[in-house]
Parts: structure tokens; C-alpha cells; sequence
């Protein structure tokens, strides 16, 4: 009589979400961090979107392999952010800041999150990651030709005001700048055979 091989289901099942994370939910995450300001009108809905398809994912991926971590510590930027993060944990430790030690404490954790995600999408699923990149870059142009029309057609202030979750002049031009920075570093790479339309 044969034996059917034995399966380790907790095997199975802690692959399978990883893969379904990496390959799915994380370069989805980063798609929606990217352009969710560009598309999503209220604020608070782009945080929740921040917590559900960056924060909760990365930290499965730090549950279910753990040994990805070590990978990260061999990387120098991680290693660098890490010694930021300390050098801030410590300085809000004694500071008198009006806001509560555990909201300053949050911040650097977003940002490792945000580290993790990358890196599990980069040594994962690299292609993912690239397109996800693409993709918000073009979101990115369709969005900044609607922002000048809608500026020329209306009597605003000297700067360019966002909508939605870029109510804020600086915060647009920081966002509109990002993406500006991302389409030249494809044009200008080897790799290039989009038209230069974009920018």
C-alpha cells in the first residue's frame, strides 16, 4: 500500500500568504501610497488605505519570516535608518514636545514599515513593484494636467493648489515634484522606450 506524503498545512498556508502579500497586497499598497493622494479625497481614507495595504501586510511578512529581517540588516540604508530612528527615539525620550511620547514614537515606525514593505516587494517581486511605480507615474501627469486646468480656469493664488488629500499647496508641489523626478530617472535610464509626453 502506498503512503500519500505528509504535508505540513502550516507550511502551506504561511506560503501562501506570503506570496499572496508580496505579490498582491504590498505592490497594491505601495500603488495606493504613491497615487492615493492624486484619487483619494479625504485624508483620513488614505491613512486607513496606509494601515491596510502597508502597515498590517509588513507586519504578517516580519510574522510568517522572520528571517527576512536579518537580509534587511544587511542592507546599509536600513542600517542607517535604523541608527536615525534611534538617534530620534532618544531625543523625543527627553524632549518636551506638546504631542504624547507614543505619537512621536509612531512616526519612525510608519517609515520601518514602509522599509519592510519595499524590501519584501523588491526581493520578492521585483516586476510588481516597477509597475505599481508606472503605474502612479502616469496617475501622476493625467493628475497634474487636470490640477492646470482646473488652476487656469479658476482665480487662485499665485502657487498650485491640490484637491482632495493635497489641500496643500507645498505638500502638491512636493508630490508633483516626486513624480517629476521618477519620470526622468526612467527617461534618462537605458531602459527607456516611453515618449517624453509625460513630463
Amino acid at each position: 500500500m502506498i503512503k500519500a506524503p505528509k504535508m505540513d498545512l502550516k507550511k502551506i498556508s504561511s506560503d501562501y500568504l506570503s506570496e499572496l502579500i508580496s505579490s498582491s497586497l504590498l505592490p497594491l499598497g505601495l500603488f495606493v501610497l504613491l497615487s492615493g493622494m492624486l484619487w483619494i479625497v479625504e485624508r483620513k481614507l488614505y491613512v486607513s488605505m496606509f494601515y491596510l495595504l502597508i502597515a498590517l501586510p509588513a507586519v504578517a511578512m516580519l510574522l510568517i519570516r522572520p528571517q527576512g529581517l536579518t537580509s534587511m540588516l544587511q542592507s546599509k540604508i536600513f542600517l542607517a535608518f535604523l541608527a536615525f530612528a534611534s538617534y530620534c527615539l532618544i531625543s523625543i525620550a527627553w524632549s518636551g514636545a506638546d504631542e504624547s511620547a507614543i505619537s512621536l514614537i509612531k512616526r519612525p515606525l510608519y517609515v520601518l514599515l514602509l522599509f519592510i514593505a519595499c524590501f519584501v516587494v523588491a526581493e520578492r517581486n521585483p516586476e510588481a513593484g516597477e509597475k505599481a511605480m508606472k503605474f502612479s507615474a502616469w496617475i501622476a501627469s493625467i493628475a497634474a494636467v487636470v490640477s492646470l486646468l482646473i488652476y487656469a480656469q479658476q482665480d487662485w493664488p499665485n502657487r498650485l493648489p491640490g484637491y482632495g488629500a493635497l489641500y496643500n499647496p507645498l505638500l502638491t508641489s512636493h508630490v508633483y515634484g516626486f513624480f517629476l523626478m521618477i519620470w526622468l530617472s526612467h527617461l534618462l535610464s537605458d531602459q527607456c522606450k516611453q515618449p517624453m509626453i509625460a513630463i
